[in-house]
């Protein structure tokens, strides 16, 4: 591993995971996979053109356009259909649940709405996710 990282979101999850770049620079589908399961794809956000950009994919590993990963968050993709069954629990869980505040801002998870969520005024630094501690857990005495 070459020490950098880049930011991965998993829609509609908005799971955020700093994933580690190989020591060329690209990104092993593989490494993707085993956070993001079933991922087939990866794409972010250009704040130049306003748009959706496909990241490469050759011999199983994510080449960054150009030569240099751009600042921001990438998002993964997945063969189509693989969220229906989660959008109809999310749907089912929000018909059986009382509303409240989340789910009056949240406006059905739409694409568009996460890249807002997302986006910064600043660019997302490429480097190692920041080290915390983990939570301390209550254990019975």
């Amino acid at each position: 591993m070459s020490g950098e990282y880049i930011p991965v979101v998993e829609y509609p999850t908005r799971l955020i995971i700093d994933i580690p770049l190989l020591e060329n620079g690209n990104l092993a589908l593989e490494t993707l996979m085993s956070q993001f399961g079933d991922c087939t794809g990866l794409l972010y956000y250009n704040q130049g053109s306003k748009s959706m950009v496909k990241i490469p994919l050759v011999d199983e590993e994510f080449r960054p356009p150009g030569g240099v990963w751009p600042k921001g968050l990438y998002i993964c993709t997945f063969p189509k259909g693989y969220w229906d069954e989660w959008d109809r629990e999310q749907a089912d869980e929000k018909l059986d649940s009382t509303p409240n505040v989340d789910d009056c801002q949240d406006g059905g998870g739409r694409l568009s709405q996460l890249l807002a969520a997302v986006a910064l005024e600043e660019p997302v630094p490429l480097g190692p996710a920041q080290e915390t501690a983990p939570p301390q857990m209550d254990s019975d005495p």
